[in-house]
């Protein structure tokens, strides 16, 4: 039973307040650590003459915002938001899985592989969701995170970082990786492992 239960989630995951949040709060650690240095460093090119692809860009800032918001927030979520929450992560673990992937392989070629490769298959999972319908607003859950586990997810978020971008001096993209590969499938069963066992959940 546990085996299909765990099936059915993989296939078919809810992200709390918890998992969005420490997913967005990796993604500003990185922008106001010096991504936008490395900007021009970046194989990425945007077709100026495509407006989807400035609409797309924007529904993922909002996204960004609505995790950390929504983190703070007892307001209950819309619809609207929760598109653009449950767009959001699909988009970043995909693009964090493939785009992470392809740099250690043909550069690194490091045992890291293992964050990008989670973080693929988890991507890959929720955009074919997206696309099919499958995966939508119902995805996102409702209930609200306590701020003793907003607060501790952005200590462990921020030591990943640190261990990674600091310690390790990996590149920018593996620390983004590690971040969101952390950020969606262990913070909310470490967060809540952490808080039982010191008796503050």
């Amino acid at each position: 039973m546990e085996i299909k239960k765990s099936i059915e989630q993989f296939f078919n995951p809810h992200f709390d307040e918890l998992t969005m949040f420490a997913t967005g709060y990796s993604l500003i650690l990185l922008i106001t650590s010096g991504i936008i240095k490395e900007w021009k460093t970046i194989s990425f090119s945007i077709d100026g003459d495509n407006p989807f692809i400035y609409i797309l860009v924007l529904m993922l800032f909002i996204g960004l915002f609505l995790t950390i918001y929504h983190a703070f927030s007892n307001r209950e979520k819309t619809l609207l938001e929760k598109k653009a929450m449950v767009l959001f992560m699909g988009i970043i673990n995909g693009a964090t899985g493939i785009w992470g992937g392809y740099y250690i392989l043909l550069i690194e070629k490091e045992v890291l592989i293992v964050f990008p490769i989670l973080n693929f298959i988890s991507g890959a999972v929720l955009l074919g969701g997206l696309r099919s319908g499958n995966i939508n607003e119902d995805n996102i859950d409702d209930e609200n995170a306590s701020i003793k586990q907003v607060v501790l997810s952005t200590i462990i978020v921020s030591t990943v970082f640190v261990i990674f971008h600091f310690i390790f001096e990996s590149h920018w993209l593996i620390t983004l990786t590690a971040c969101v590969s952390y950020a969606t499938n262990f913070n909310k069963k470490f967060n809540g492992l952490l808080l039982r066992a010191n008796n503050l959940s």
